[in-house]
């Protein structure tokens, strides 16, 4: 129902809006004039050539969890947003192309979210045509390669190639929250599918064929069956070296998927003959011994690599044979926690080839609060090291061959990065690449008890399903960029082979990983080559699946080295190889312990602890691409009930269903989406993660609830609304400003609320001591019997309810959330959970008195009665115009109280370190009374915290100030004056052809004639203390943008706010006053106005009210 009421609500506002555009276009406010939609040609707001200045609102608290990196890709992702909402888009078409960009990077939305990585960016707007996002600074090859990448990618999404790209270049200031976007060149597809591109395509039925086309590429990127004929497409890139791999290597993988499928048909031959002779009853049998022969074959689905940790178990057994008397002994004093059928359990495990009892006795005994015990488990522990070693395992025919080291050496140097053995994870080459160990310092303690449990973690490399797509269309296999990924699964070791979901320390690392492959790759280049390795993998597979194997069936006479020893093979190849400390590895010679693969000790971490636990074990390998991947699989094709706008290759797109204006589909990895059409304005997209999922940030956890996310488009832009099970999650607008766009996020109840618990644990305040003075809480009530506390955020609808718990293994049922601590407090006390409920409930409570209220700060009933304030927001002007009419001076009052209340609550959040969060309500306050001069001083203080605005302190008769003192003298001055503030105007402005000057309202000031010469209003440094903007201080912008030289009359208020003077009432008139509002640069003649060439701006404040 509430979704319903959402819609409606959107729809009411563009009617109110379309009538207020009719009755009211010359007497409104300043302000956006409405919400109806007025589609444009293509990027109008974008003229070619013409840099936009976008001003990002990025919430400091909000973001405090994102590293430098992250937000960055979070303003990559809010460029995308922004050139959609400029685009001749309905908002169907802007919900089909963004489904599955969030509109936050927060870690818990990446299960229901399809984020890109990298510099680029992009966006299919349909018809053949695509925004491509890439840095102003590339340039030559390099400019060529990340347009090629963006090409690639939608070949591979569309299932054909684009027919144009829109080339936009951009620039990034994080620190000032800006950047600079510009609309390019518009390109043919085509051209970048060129050999001057560096693409070849060419028809392959020969070895020589094949050798000629590799030759020329490093990557592969396409395949077409046509005819007799294969089909191949690759790429040389234009901008850096690029590691691929030789015919030889190609070769190797199909013989061995080959040799992998004969051995396979031989054997079902032979038990299937079995099979058809035996009596049903003897059948089930059969099967088994079927599958008892196949493992002890070592049959297989697909090549592959792993490094197997394995025991020496008559060594151990022996050993431990050797222990058993004393603790034999130990169990014999009594009050011990294991018994001597524990130890006789272990024994005979060990004998057997199993180690499972042996780890079930040292986990009793580490559990006991003896302290004995826990000596002798450790010991026992630190045994068990002693029996353990890794040997190499290779599935198919690949051992020996260069791409079994390859696939060798990619696997162990994942575990080596992941332990941070000797070192080695590349920190500093690859920034924020971090080792497990390291990430573990900064993971909440509500993942304490999982880390515990799950302390074994498999890793290893496969296909990525977002990597490639099959296209039943024209028989095509489509690759981007990087086709491989690292999977990941955690188990506990006394229950081995039940697998879950990754752990989050594990989650952590490989997540990273996954998401900036391509650039690890670009450091260690056999990762480079290991994707090369799994497109092959892939295409051999995609034509073993279809039967036609023998298009390459040439390969089956290249002869392939297969006498590679591993370490033989690092000790040749390190002066291309990153890792080079092979003398410690310790690999053990040819034949150890009768092994007739390579073997090596198990390796250790660097010491460290996480919240005082030990280490964990990982192990693992590399997957290639099988037949399996392929059957069942169903090929892009001409989709009815979807729009291409939405086509991905995650798409399982059997799943497909459309009713009326709903359509459903899932992603092959379980994700389920439902795209919902609502008005031309308004559409809306539902999500939710596949069961199982974990929903992690680095400090909150969310329940695997459904997601939901309004698209309104607007006149300005584009409001979206992102919900979690019916509660606020958080909205992001973009907006047209004088001179680019603003655009940015701000959290609602559920994002409040976790940000609320994150400052009460920052605070070390009492929690109703913190309740009391936080802006951010608009009420609370006092504790419950379970000691929790119902709390309403400001902005926020429902209630949230804030307990004390959820430290255990998985996310207590019945709560949407949970938020924890850093490791450096590992007491768990500080963990809590949360969940949010209607208003009505709380108001039942509080009737019937289960409920009191302990913190207030409601906005006072008098301001209800009126609406004023919602008609406002609802642009409902008529309703508006009939209230002035009626009682002018009731609406001024509200407006002035209104006004007077929200200043006070942005300073507070301002104080609060919520920048962006106060910036947002500056905006909402203008856009209802437009750009009254103490919004405009306010927006000032805000964008001089966020570093976007110079101003110095003028005086004709003195020496240039210093801007460092300038820029801290008028913040605290102009603070001093809102803090004291009565229910008046603090400033006014006077207005000239170009100036414009903001006064505080002091009786100092009271007698300021404009028809006068300035000199004889204000005597600089006696009472009079003047200020300037400084010329395209604004980033690299102009301060037209900012709207600080466009104040508007208080209408509501009751105030003249800004009036228009003589031209004789200027500050330039004053000898050695700068002027000159353009940025450096820029011819700006008088009475010529305009935000590349504004007013000059100038503030006046009474020196003897401070």
């Amino acid at each position: 129902m509430r979704k319903t009421l959402r819609i409606l609500s959107y729809i009411g506002l563009a009617i109110a809006t379309a009538v207020m555009v009719v009755l009211f276009a010359n007497g409104i406010p300043a302000g956006p004039t409405g919400s109806a939609v007025a589609l444009a040609q293509p990027f109008d707001d974008f003229p070619e050539n013409e840099t936009q200045f976008i001003d990002f609102r990025l919430d400091e608290l909000s973001f405090a969890t994102l590293t430098d990196r992250e937000k960055e890709d979070q303003l990559r992702d809010w460029l995308l947003f922004t050139l959609a909402s400029d685009h001749n888009l309905t908002a169907k078409e802007v919900n089909q192309s963004l489904y599955d960009l969030s509109t936050t990077r927060h870690g818990y939305m990446g299960a229901v979210s399809n984020f890109e990585y990298g510099t680029t960016r992009s966006l299919y707007v349909g018809e053949g045509e695509v925004a491509a996002l890439i840095p102003s600074d590339l340039e030559g090859g390099q400019r060529v390669d990340a347009l090629a990448h963006i090409v690639d990618k939608h070949r591979k999404d569309l299932g054909e190639a684009p027919t144009s790209i829109v080339v936009f270049e951009y620039a990034l200031h994080p620190d000032q929250q800006y950047g600079l976007l510009t609309r390019r060149e518009v390109l043919e597809a085509e051209t970048l599918l060129t050999e001057s591109a560096g693409y070849v395509e060419t028809r392959v039925k020969t070895l020589n064929d094949l050798q000629q086309f590799m030759e020329q590429i490093d990557d592969l990127t396409y395949a077409q069956q046509r005819g007799d004929a294969l089909i191949l497409g690759g790429r040389k890139l234009q901008g850096r070296p690029y590691r691929g791999i030789r015919i030889e290597d190609v070769a190797a993988i199909w013989q061995s998927e080959d040799k992998i499928r004969r051995d396979f048909t031989a054997f079902e031959a032979k038990w299937n003959a079995k099979l058809n002779q035996a009596p049903l009853l003897e059948q089930a049998q059969i099967e088994e011994q079927a599958h008892q022969e196949m493992v002890e074959l070592g049959l297989v689905s697909g090549s592959g690599f792993s490094l197997d940790p394995v025991y020496d178990y008559a060594a151990f057994a022996a050993a431990f044979n050797e222990i058993n008397p004393g603790l034999m002994e130990y169990v014999a004093s009594g009050g011990t926690p294991i018994t001597e059928e524990d130890i006789q359990a272990a024994q005979a495990g060990l004998e057997n080839d199993t180690v499972v009892p042996y780890l079930t006795l040292v986990d009793k005994l580490q559990a006991s609060e003896d302290l004995q015990a826990q000596d002798i488990g450790a010991f026992l522990l630190e045994a068990e090291d002693a029996f353990r070693f890794q040997q190499a395992r290779y599935d198919g025919d690949l051992q020996g061959t260069e791409v079994g080291m390859v696939l060798f050496y990619t696997d162990l140097l994942a575990k080596f990065w992941s332990l941070d053995y000797g070192s080695s994870t590349p920190q500093e080459a690859v920034p924020g690449f971090l080792p497990s160990n390291q990430i573990m310092g900064k993971l909440a303690s509500i993942y304490k008890q999982e880390a515990i449990e799950l302390s074994s973690t498999r890793l290893w490399f496969g296909p990525q399903d977002k990597g490639f797509q099959i296209s039943g269309a024209d028989k095509s296999l489509l690759f981007s960029r990087n086709a491989t990924r690292i999977y990941a699964a955690s188990s506990n070791p006394l229950q081995p082979g039940e697998e879950t979901t990754a752990s989050a320390r594990s989650a952590a690392f490989i997540g990273w990983w996954n998401d900036h492959y391509e650039e690890v790759a670009v450091y260690e280049p056999e990762y480079e080559r290991l994707n090369q390795i799994m497109k092959w993998s892939l295409l051999i597979s995609w034509l073993n699946n279809a039967e036609r194997s023998d298009r390459l069936e040439f390969l089956k006479e290249v002869q392939v080295q297969r006498d590679a020893w591993f370490p033989n093979w690092a000790k040749a190849n390190q002066d291309r190889l990153q890792f080079k400390a092979w003398d410690s590895v310790g690999f053990y010679e040819p034949g150890y312990l009768g092994t007739t693969t390579e073997a090596m000790p198990i390796l250790f971490s660097e010491s460290f602890s996480f919240f005082g636990e030990p280490d964990w074990y990982v192990y693992g390998g590399v997957s290639l691409a099988d037949e399996a991947l392929f059957q069942g699989r169903k090929a892009l094709s001409s989709v009815d009930d979807l729009d291409t706008l939405a086509y991905r290759s995650t798409i399982d797109y059997s799943s497909i269903n459309a009713v009326d204006d709903q359509v459903r589909f899932t992603t092959l990895e379980g994700t389920a989406y439902q795209l919902f059409d609502e008005q031309p304005t308004l559409a809306s997209v539902a999500a939710q993660a596949k069961e199982g999922s974990k929903l992690r940030g680095r400090l909150s956890e969310l329940a695997n609830l459904e997601f939901v996310r309004d698209v309104a488009l607007t006149d300005e832009g584009l409001n979206i609304s992102t919900f979690v099970d019916d509660t606020a999650l958080g909205q992001l607008k973009t907006a047209r400003t004088g001179n680019g766009f603003k655009v940015g996020w701000q959290g609602r109840a559920i994002d409040d609320g976790q940000l609320l618990v994150q400052q009460f644990k920052q605070s070390g305040q009492p929690l109703e001591t913190f309740l009391q003075g936080n802006p951010m809480v608009a009420a609370a009530t006092t504790p419950l019997d379970d000691g929790s506390y119902f709390i309403k955020l400001q902005g926020s609808d429902d209630w949230m309810q804030m307990a004390a718990g959820g430290g255990g293994r998985d996310l207590p049922p019945d709560w949407q959330a949970r938020v924890g601590s850093f490791p450096d407090d590992p007491s768990g006390t500080h963990d809590f959970v949360l969940r949010w409920v209607d208003d009505d409930v709380i108001q039942k409570r509080l009737t019937e008195g289960t409920t009191r209220i302990l913190v207030d700060n409601l906005p006072d009933a008098p301001l209800t009665p009126e609406a004023l304030i919602v008609t406002l927001k609802q642009r409902n002007y008529p309703a508006v115009a009939q209230q002035i009419a009626d009682d002018p001076q009731k609406v001024h009052a509200i407006a002035r109280a209104h006004i007077k209340a929200e200043l006070k609550n942005i300073a507070a959040l301002r104080q609060n370190g919520q920048t962006a969060r106060a910036l947002q309500q500056v905006d909402e306050l203008t856009n209802l009374y437009g750009n009254q001069p103490d919004l405009v001083l306010q927006k000032a203080l805000l964008d001089m915290e966020r570093q976007r605005l110079l101003i110095r302190r003028i005086d004709p008769d003195s020496p240039r100030a210093d801007l460092t003192a300038s820029q801290e003298d008028f913040y605290n001055a102009v603070s001093d004056i809102f803090s004291g503030a009565d229910e008046g105007a603090q400033f006014n402005a006077l207005m000239t052809d170009d100036e414009v000057i903001y006064i505080q309202d002091s009786p100092a000031f009271n007698n300021v004639d404009p028809t006068n010469p300035i000199d004889d209003a204000f005597p600089f440094g006696s009472e009079a203390r003047v200020y300037r903007l400084e010329s395209g201080s604004i980033g690299d912008a102009h301060i037209g943008g900012g709207g600080y030289d466009e104040p508007v009359a208080a209408f509501l208020t009751g105030s003249d706010g800004s009036t228009g003077t003589s031209n004789t009432f200027n500050l330039k008139n004053h000898t050695n006053i700068p002027t000159g509002g353009g940025a450096p640069g820029e011819d700006c003649e008088v009475g010529a106005e305009s935000p590349s060439c504004p007013r000059d701006v100038y503030v006046v404040i009474d020196e003897t009210t401070l």
